[in-house]
């Protein structure tokens, strides 16, 4: 699994289902969907579940990887 941040477009804003969280949640391959700040939405897919989520809402929401940097290792 892997970790996605998904937002509403602007141009989209106010247009997105009031139970959009619902329905990720509903994506086969989608685990923990969790609302994050500002109205994002912060998902767990499988390479399937996400290529469903982008299919099913990527006119409505901008979907991009979280990726983590390891500061750890700053000066190695």
């Amino acid at each position: 699994m892997t970790d996605y941040v998904m937002a509403i477009r602007r141009e989209r804003r106010g247009s997105e289902p009031a139970d959009l969280t619902q329905q990720i949640t509903n994506v086969p391959g989608v685990m923990n969907v969790t609302p994050g700040p500002s109205g994002r939405i912060v998902i767990s897919a499988s390479p399937a579940g996400i290529a469903e989520v982008k299919n099913r809402f990527g006119e409505l929401c901008r979907i991009e990887p979280i990726i983590l940097h390891d500061l750890s290792k700053k000066g190695r």
